[in-house]
């Protein structure tokens, strides 16, 4: 081999060190920014058969009660610590049966 060519291969391979080593630092910095957190999430969701549910939704820790079908969603209620689900659902249906 050449001397010419031992030094370009040893080059090479620092590079490649040097590389891996940035990369590692970078993905190790990525990890650690801190991300401003989301301010919409689904807490809880539960199907009720032909394409409709039911979901409880967290928005700016204000949770609200949704419903939906295929083609629609809707607003049930704002809930509360002090509300129960049950009380929600009983002043939707007076009988607490669920259509």
């Amino acid at each position: 081999m050449k001397a010419g060519t031992a030094i370009l291969i040893e080059d090479a391979h620092w590079f490649t060190t040097l590389s891996r080593a940035a990369s590692g630092v970078w993905s190790n910095l990525r990890q650690h920014i801190r991300r401003e957190p989301r301010k919409l999430r689904l807490e809880e969701t539960l199907a009720l058969g032909d394409r409709r549910f039911v979901a409880i939704v967290n928005c700016e820790n204000n949770r609200f009660l949704i419903g939906g079908g295929a083609n629609s969603v809707a607003l049930l209620s704002p809930l509360s610590d002090a509300i129960a689900f049950r009380e929600v659902l009983k002043r939707i249906h007076p009988d607490g049966s669920v259509r």
